[in-house]
């Protein structure tokens, strides 16, 4: 487990680079056993391990916000993350290493890339944010896609979703999720205002794409060609 944290200093810039980490080994030696382990599946177990131990050591950087805040991502990925409610953080926890255990138990069993991501976030009364009305803890996985080719990540990430949602799980709104309006509305005692505040401000759809369209008013994807995306029609003043 790593944990990193992030606070306001007066400090000197302290900037730590190392070529051979941070691009020979963390970079080009990852992608490349991130490649072979879409053939060898038992290789993933060994290329987690090595992430893990690339960031072993304990370490301080003093630098500008905005390359604080920024994290490279290194390479492309299929990304999911869900907010909990923080009572059930410990009980969800105990669920996924169980379902992890029982994968890698299985030869052929799914092998989620390093790392799981877990953050916390206090409340808020924002109407469609996840941490509305309760203290959050964030949990993400990703499946990386070595010189951007496909891997295996739909029932990976829909198991991980299945036990997400058993405890109270709302989806981050930037990454990949399947629920749609139906579902939503009993996550957000707002959404229907949401919805109303859209169809006001936006009556022609013209900001809408189709993930609004799918996810928020629940149309179906061969409506995406339909009228709901023509933009002939203007608002007359």
């Amino acid at each position: 487990m790593r944990v990193s944290c992030a606070d306001r200093t007066v400090q000197p810039k302290q900037i730590h680079t190392n070529r051979l980490w941070d691009s020979f080994l963390g970079f080009h030696l990852l992608q490349f056993l991130l490649f072979l382990g879409r053939y060898f599946l038992a290789l993933n177990v060994f290329t987690t391990r090595f992430a893990a131990w690339l960031v072993k050591d304990h370490l301080v950087t003093v630098d500008d916000s905005y390359r604080i805040f920024n994290l490279d991502v290194r390479f492309p990925q299929h990304t999911t993350e869900w907010a909990i409610p923080y009572a059930n953080t410990q009980r969800c926890l105990h669920d996924l290493h169980s379902w992890l255990a029982h994968e890698f138990a299985d030869p052929h069993g799914l092998r989620p890339h390093f790392p799981i991501e877990i953050r916390f976030s206090d409340s808020d009364d924002i109407w469609l944010s996840p941490s509305n009305g309760q203290q959050t803890c964030w949990i993400g996985i990703v499946q990386y896609k070595p010189y951007g080719l496909e891997v295996p990540f739909r029932d990976l990430f829909a198991r991980f979703e299945a036990i997400l949602v058993r405890h109270g799980g709302r989806p981050h709104w930037a990454k990949a999720h399947p629920l749609r309006p139906d579902t939503l509305r009993t996550l957000y005692p707002c959404f229907d205002d949401f919805v109303r505040v859209l169809e006001d401000v936006d009556p022609y759809g013209m900001f809408r794409n189709e993930y609004i369209q799918r996810h928020i008013f629940g149309k179906t994807d061969p409506e995406f060609g339909g009228e709901v995306f023509r933009r002939d029609a203007r608002p007359r003043f």
